[in-house]
C-alpha cells in the first residue's frame, strides 16, 4: 500500500503535560507509522473555552499506510488509553483535556464525513497557537530536505575527482561501474567525422536596390566565391565559419530630365565578406523512422552574420563621368566608394541548399543565399540620399540586398567512416536489432527450479516453501483470503476472519453465519453512475438485509463498509464509498435497523477484494466489479 504523508497536532493541559504528549508520540509511532519530524514545543493559553490551566502544545510529520478513517479510530483508541474518555463532540464542546491529537493534512487530500474533515481550517488559518507550531514544524521539514539533499550531493562532488582511469580491467570508476561500454569522451571517443571544408561559386546579383542587376529586360552577370570551414555540432545542426568574394554588375536611370542628360549608369560592386552561419540539416529532422532508403540527398537551411568590405563605382553620361576641361582640370569624377571591412558593415544572410552525397569524402551542393547589406551605397549608388547624383532615390530603401546562386563542394576531414551530418541515428537502431535478431538464443526459464511446486519459479518466488496444496498469488505466497494470518490451506472459514485456536473461524459461529447471510443480500447492490443514490432493483436485497440485522444485538456494532476500484483519484474514490456506505446506513435505519448499531465507513481503493487489480487494467471488468462494492462486518 501506499505511504502517506500526516500532519499531526497534540495538546494536552491536565497532569505531566510534556510526558502525556511524549506517551502519545511513543503510541503513534507504535501503532501508525514512522515519525519524519518533530516540532518544539509551544505553551498557550486555551481557546474558543475558559480554563485555568495552559495547553502544552507539539507537532509532528508521519508516514502511514492507514486510510484516513482507520487513522482516526487509532487515534481515538490511543486518547482512550491515555485516560481521555469522552471527546469534545460528544460533550457538545472543549474542556480540559489529557491528551487531544489533531489530524491537521493528510498528503494532499480534501475530505469530509460526519466525523472528520481534512485539512483541518481552524489550525491552519484561525489559531494563532497553530499557525505558529507549524511554522516551526514546516521550517524543521524544510531544512531536513535540505541536509538530504546536500547528503546526496556531497559524495557526487568528492568522487566527482576520481583520479582512477577509465579502462577495460579497473571498475568501479568515475564513469562506470562496468556494465556498460562506456569511455572518456575525447577526440579518440568519437565515432563520425565532424569536420569539413566547403568551397564553391556561381552567379551573383544585385536584386533589391536602386540599381540592380536586372534592367531593361536584360540580366547583368555577376560572380562569386566562398571558402568555409565547418564542424558539425549534431546530426541536425552544424557551424560554417565562410569568407565570401565577388562582384555584381548592376544598372539604372535616374527619372526625368537628370535621366534623359546622364542616361542609363553602369555600376559594378566588388566585396569581401567574413560570416558565420548557422546549418539546419531539414532532411536529418524531417526523415520518417520508417525510411530505410540509402541516404544521399539532403536539404539544409543556412542564416548567420558577418561584415563586409566593398568598393563600387558608377559611371554614367552626366556627372559621374570622367571629364577633362580645356584647361586640363578633371572637373567631372564618376562616383567611387570604398568601405571598409568593419563593424559598420554589418550584414544578415540565409539561405537553402540541396546537398548530394558523392562518396564518404565529397559531397556537391546546390545553394542559394539572399543577402541583407543593410547599407544603401551597396549598389555603387552615392554616399547619401541627398547629394549629387541622386540614384539612391530611385527606389525607396535603405538596404541593398544581393542574391548568389552557387555550385559547390565540401570535403569531409577525418579518419572514420561516417560524418556526423549524413548520420542517421536509427541506423544504429536499425543494425543492434538485426544482430539482436539474428543471434537465435535459448529462453531459460525457472533457472532455479520450483522446490515447492507451487507454480511459480524460485528465481521469483517470495515464498519458496509453501507448503504442499497450497493456492498461491503470483509472487509464490500462500494465499489468506480474510487476512486472519492463516493461510487458506487450513482456514476452515475462509472468508470469515478468526483465531486459530478456531481453526480460522469466528468463535461465534452462529453470528459468522448471520452476517454470511447479510452479506449476500449486499451482494450485488446498484447506484447510480458515480453517485452514491441506491437504484431501486437493490432496495428488496437491503429490506430483507434490514430483516436480518434486527435479529442481532443492539447493543453491538457493525461496520457498513464502502469500497472501490482503483480507477479515478484516491481522493474522489474515498469520498464516493463514504458517501456510499452513508446512503446504505441510511436506508436500513429507515427500514428500522437502530442507528447505533450502524456505523459507515469508506475505505475507497484501500480496500480491494482483489488486490492484484491495481491498477484496473490488471484485472478482467468482473474483478474490477466485485470491488466496487458495500459489505457488512462486526466492528
Amino acid at each position: 500500500m501506499s505511504q502517506h504523508e500526516v500532519v499531526l497536532l497534540l495538546g494536552s493541559n491536565l497532569g505531566d503535560k510534556k510526558k502525556n504528549i511524549l506517551t502519545a508520540t511513543s503510541h503513534l509511532e507504535n501503532k501508525v507509522g514512522k515519525i519524519l519530524i518533530k516540532s518544539e514545543f509551544l505553551e498557550s493559553e486555551p481557546v474558543e473555552f475558559a480554563s485555568f490551566h495552559n495547553f502544552y502544545n507539539f507537532a509532528l510529520i508521519l508516514k502511514t499506510q492507514l486510510s484516513p478513517i482507520k487513522l482516526l479510530e487509532t487515534i481515538k483508541k490511543i486518547e482512550r488509553d491515555l485516560g481521555r474518555d469522552k471527546d469534545s463532540k460528544s460533550l457538545g464542546g472543549f474542556s480540559d483535556r489529557i491528551i487531544d491529537i489533531d489530524i491537521v493534512r493528510y498528503s494532499g487530500l480534501k475530505f469530509k464525513s460526519g466525523t472528520l474533515e481534512i485539512p483541518h481550517l481552524k489550525h491552519l488559518n484561525e489559531r494563532e497557537f497553530s499557525k505558529k507550531i507549524l511554522e516551526n514544524l514546516n521550517f524543521k521539514h524544510t531544512n531536513m530536505k535540505l541536509s538530504l539533499l546536500l547528503a546526496c550531493t556531497l559524495p557526487i562532488a568528492v568522487y566527482s575527482q576520481d583520479s582512477v582511469a577509465v579502462s577495460t580491467d579497473q571498475y568501479p570508476n568515475t564513469f562506470t561501474s562496468g556494465s556498460a561500454n562506456v569511455n572518456v569522451f575525447d577526440n579518440s571517443s568519437r565515432k563520425f567525422n565532424d569536420w569539413a571544408i566547403s568551397f564553391g561559386g556561381g552567379a551573383a546579383f544585385m536584386s533589391n536596390a536602386d540599381l540592380t542587376s536586372y534592367y531593361n529586360k536584360e540580366l547583368n552577370w555577376g560572380w562569386n566565391a566562398y571558402v568555409s570551414l565547418d564542424k558539425q555540432i549534431s546530426h541536425t545542426f552544424g557551424l560554417l565559419l565562410q569568407y565570401r568574394m565577388g562582384k555584381t554588375n548592376q544598372r539604372g536611370q535616374l527619372p526625368g530630365a537628370a535621366g534623359q542628360r546622364a542616361g542609363v549608369a553602369d555600376a559594378w560592386t566588388k566585396y569581401n565578406q567574413i560570416s558565420l552561419l548557422g546549418d539546419l540539416n531539414f532532411s536529418n529532422i524531417l526523415r520518417r523512422t520508417d525510411n530505410h532508403s540509402p541516404y544521399r540527398w539532403a536539404l539544409h537551411g543556412y542564416a548567420g552574420i558577418g561584415f563586409q568590405g566593398y568598393n563600387t563605382l558608377l559611371i554614367d553620361s552626366d556627372s559621374s563621368r570622367w571629364f577633362t576641361n580645356s584647361q586640363g582640370k578633371q572637373t567631372r569624377i564618376p562616383v567611387e566608394i570604398d568601405q571598409k571591412l568593419g563593424i559598420a558593415s554589418f550584414f544578415y544572410q540565409a539561405g537553402l541548399g540541396l546537398k548530394y552525397k558523392i562518396s564518404r569524402r565529397l559531397d556537391i551542393e546546390a545553394r542559394t543565399m539572399y543577402i541583407m547589406s543593410g547599407d544603401e551605397e551597396f549598389d555603387g549608388g552615392g554616399w547619401t540620399r541627398s547629394g549629387a547624383p541622386q540614384y539612391n532615390l530611385i527606389n525607396d530603401t535603405y538596404s541593398d540586398n544581393m542574391w548568389t546562386v552557387n555550385l559547390g563542394f565540401s570535403v569531409k576531414l577525418g579518419k572514420h567512416i561516417s560524418h556526423l551530418a549524413w548520420h542517421d541515428p536509427l541506423q544504429e537502431a536499425y543494425y543492434r536489432t538485426s544482430v539482436l535478431e539474428s543471434n537465435a538464443q535459448d529462453l531459460v526459464v525457472c533457472e532455479k527450479g520450483d522446490a515447492d511446486n507451487d507454480g511459480v519459479c524460485d528465481d521469483w518466488d517470495r515464498q519458496p516453501d509453501t507448503p504442499a496444496g497450497a493456492r498461491v498469488d503470483g509472487a509464490g505466497v500462500a494465499l489468506d483470503m480474510d487476512l486472519d494470518g492463516i493461510i487458506d490451506l487450513y482456514d476452515k472459514c475462509v472468508t470469515v476472519p478468526g483465531p486459530a485456536e478456531n481453526n480460522g473461524c469466528p468463535t461465534d459461529p452462529s453470528l459468522s453465519v448471520t452476517i454470511d447471510e447479510i452479506n449476500k443480500h449486499f451482494e450485488g447492490i446498484e447506484f447510480a453512475l458515480d453517485k452514491d443514490i441506491i437504484r431501486p432493483q437493490s432496495f428488496d436485497k437491503l429490506d430483507h438485509a434490514a430483516d436480518v440485522i434486527k435479529t442481532l444485538d443492539q447493543n453491538s456494532q457493525f461496520l457498513v463498509i464502502g469500497a472501490t476500484d482503483t480507477r479515478g483519484s484516491e481522493a474522489y474514490n474515498l469520498n464516493l464509498s463514504q458517501r456510499r456506505a452513508n446512503a446504505v446506513v441510511k436506508y436500513l435505519i429507515g427500514k428500522g435497523v437502530p442507528s447505533g448499531m450502524l456505523i459507515a465507513e469508506g475505505r475507497g481503493e484501500s480496500d480491494l477484494k482483489y488486490p492484484e487489480c491495481n491498477p484496473a487494467t490488471n484485472c478482467p471488468e468482473w474483478k474490477n466489479e466485485a470491488n466496487r462494492r458495500v459489505y457488512f462486518q462486526q466492528k
